[in-house]
């Protein structure tokens, strides 16, 4: 008889715990489904030196001078690794560290520059945003 009810017991906190661990897995916030879409179309932008995509998702879009709209031209990316990510708890602000690798059309030396990249949550438009300047990336 309480071998019997043991083992029932057993079953059913085994049930509940797979309930449990199943619900918490499949409830991901809106807001980092957003971010790992916006970060995905940053680094693509970045990547095939579509500018304007990656000024379009600053806080503040950058002013570009001729001289380096130039150079940005001559630019090309070998690789770009997220280091590091820091979410807030409130999904609110995302901090990031980025390794970007590099080179010019008229340079054979590859540069490697490490970005600091602060990502901020926008309620009313329901989108990311970029808070810091764009990478800055040293002429040849």
């Amino acid at each position: 008889m309480i071998k019997k009810n043991i083992t029932k017991l057993l079953l059913l906190l085994a049930i509940a715990f797979s309930a449990l661990s199943l619900t918490s897995c499949s409830t991901i916030p809106d807001e980092l489904d957003s971010l790992d879409k916006t970060l995905v179309a940053y680094e693509r932008a970045i990547r095939w030196r579509n500018y304007n995509g990656a000024r379009a998702l600053q806080v503040k879009p950058m002013k570009v001078s001729d001289f380096r709209r130039q150079r940005l031209k001559e630019l090309r990316i070998t690789s770009y690794k997220t280091i590091e990510k820091v979410i807030a708890p409130d999904y609110s602000k995302a901090e990031l560290l980025v390794d970007i690798r590099y080179y010019y059309d008229k340079s054979a030396i590859e540069r490697v520059l490490t970005d600091r990249q602060v990502w901020l949550y926008n309620e009313k438009s329901n989108r990311w945003q970029l808070d810091s300047s764009f990478p800055d990336f040293k002429l040849y």
